[in-house]
């Protein structure tokens, strides 16, 4: 009854940001959203050794209208700062280690935004990602008898253990990886996550999957919704 109270007085609201920011303890943030409508929120801060590579490709294929934010939990950059400015993106820093918070103060910090990405910071986009994955989440929302209004969509990473056995059946490799490994199989322990023989067999070098399908990145929107937003590190090593 309170609740509903202090909600119709937009006191509710109020409260809950409060509550937000006091958790975050203290936070660094500059701003320097245009205002726009989607933003991209890169929860970034441990992998130095990545930045370049990954910043270059989200300023590359990042949607025109986008603000970019590079979110740090728990630590201050200097480096990250810099890149920032670079870029003309925000970046957020919160003094409490906590991604969820950090996460959520920088969802707060954007009320303009009606789409949020979110990211990590050992992700390697691909052109059309972003295009991709809002394509998938507004076909979910107007075709899909089941999920009317979705929260949100999420691709797949793929060298986990359910989406391997999606592009293995559709480029009919089931037997041939069978032969070589193990059963393919969804779900519990398998060798598509621990064996490096396995993992080169779908990305590496000379590896089936690309002597087999030299047009792959053709099956791979027709394979996993949106799969080309989370490419691995096994991926861009190796292609």
């Amino acid at each position: 009854m309170l609740k509903s109270l202090l909600i119709k007085l937009h006191i509710f609201p109020l409260i809950k940001r409060w509550l937000l920011f006091k958790r975050s303890g203290k936070r660094i943030f500059t701003n320097r959203s245009s205002g726009a409508d989607t933003v991209i929120l890169v929860l970034t801060g441990y992998k130095p050794f990545l930045w370049k590579v990954v910043f270059e490709r989200i300023k590359a294929f990042a949607p025109q209208n986008a603000d970019v934010c590079l979110v740090s939990s728990g630590i201050y950059s200097s480096d990250l700062e810099a890149i920032a400015t670079k870029y003309n993106w925000s970046y957020l820093s919160t003094k409490r280690n906590n991604v969820c918070v950090a996460l959520n103060v920088a969802i707060d910090s954007f009320p303009q935004a009606q789409y949020i990405y979110k990211m990590d910071e050992d992700i390697f986009v691909t052109k059309h990602c972003f295009s991709h994955t809002l394509n998938a989440y507004l076909t979910t929302k107007e075709k899909n008898s089941f999920f009317k209004d979705p929260l949100f969509v999420a691709p797949l990473i793929p060298i986990n253990g359910f989406t391997y056995a999606l592009i293995l059946k559709y480029l009919h490799l089931e037997e041939e990886y069978s032969s070589q490994f193990e059963p393919v199989h969804i779900g519990g322990v398998n060798c598509i996550t621990t064996n490096p023989d396995a993992a080169k067999f779908m990305w590496g070098g000379g590896g089936v999957i690309f002597l087999k399908s030299t047009n792959w990145m053709k099956y791979a929107p027709k394979t996993v919704m949106a799969l080309s937003l989370v490419l691995s590190i096994f991926q861009l090593a190796f292609s």
